[in-house]
């Protein structure tokens, strides 16, 4: 592919690479700003030149770029750049509030709150679609719809919004309600948790519990992807019989609420709170079953 070789015509961005879709990104304080919007500017003529050299044609229309951070950060950033504009092809790129990556839309204070709404609007739509046979339909056969047609929509980059604000979570789980609602023949306002417990249902919550321990645990015995796995230190020079201490990471030190949420410190203090023996399992399936024994309580 065309693609492949861009990497290494940037001298200064990092660098993200999913079939032909490319992200380059850059880590800068406030106070930093006009050397950042330089390296930025020069990185992007050299992806003009690589794509000349390459007989390619980039769309500016479709170059997005965003500021990620907190809301003060942010802000101090934008107000600065108004005078050192960030250029692409002789345009310059205004700062987007939100940006789709992959599926997923990222908000630069990383809220996800546009994310979760979208998620709602398709759930509701598939349901909506569905409402029209849910007298004609067998409860297994609208529970199997919705398993394959709508859980997918809930379970898709949950473990990236893990930490969002506890009201996008409330959201989604009344959405996820409504699915239940359309499976048991149940009227809006009906309580659910009866439903729930007989279709073997679990919470969002659970799911998203699991699921993300699950990915933890799949990182550090796989030691893959290198760029998640390579963020996480684990203590040195324990002595073996100390079990107790066995597989125990360094938590980075953190001093805001966004640091605080990230992924490197959540997974690192979830991955610690796990029992000894458990962080040892040598089975993805010992581990999903203990992990959803563990989380049982959240339905």
């Amino acid at each position: 592919m065309f693609i492949n070789d861009l990497p290494q015509h940037l001298k200064h961005c990092g660098h993200h690479l999913f079939a032909d879709d490319c992200q380059i990104f850059f880590s800068f304080k406030p106070s930093e700003t006009k050397t950042a919007v330089d390296k930025i500017n020069s990185d992007l003529v050299r992806v003009q030149e690589w794509a000349r050299m390459n007989g390619l044609r980039l769309n500016v229309e479709k170059t997005k770029l965003i500021c990620l951070g907190t809301k003060i950060r942010v802000n101090t950033v934008k107000n600065q750049i108004r005078n050192y504009p960030i250029k692409f092809i002789d345009q310059t790129l205004d700062f987007e509030e939100n940006v789709r990556n992959l599926g997923m839309i990222m908000d630069e204070n990383l809220t996800w709150t546009a994310h979760t709404s979208d998620i709602v609007k398709k759930v509701h739509f598939r349901l909506k679609n569905l409402a029209t046979f849910r007298h004609v339909l067998k409860e297994d056969v609208k529970k199997n719809l919705v398993n394959s047609l709508i859980q997918p929509i809930f379970d898709y980059g949950d473990v990236v919004y893990y930490n969002t604000f506890q009201y996008n979570k409330d959201k989604l789980q009344k959405a996820h309600n409504n699915c239940i609602r359309f499976i048991a023949n149940i009227r809006r306002y009906d309580h659910i948790s009866e439903h729930r417990q007989r279709l073997s249902l679990h919470k969002l919550e659970t799911r998203r519990k699991v699921r993300y321990h699950t990915f933890i645990y799949k990182i550090f015995t796989s030691k893959s992807p290198n760029y998640l796995f390579s963020r996480f230190n684990f203590f040195e020079n324990i002595h073996a019989y100390r079990t107790r201490d066995a597989n125990i990471l360094r938590i980075p030190l953190h001093f805001s609420g966004l640091m605080t949420s990230s992924f490197t410190v959540t997974a690192s203090r979830l991955w610690n709170g796990l029992d000894p023996p458990t962080r040892i399992l040598n089975s993805i399936l010992k581990f999903k079953k203990f992990a959803l024994e563990l989380f049982r309580d959240y339905d």
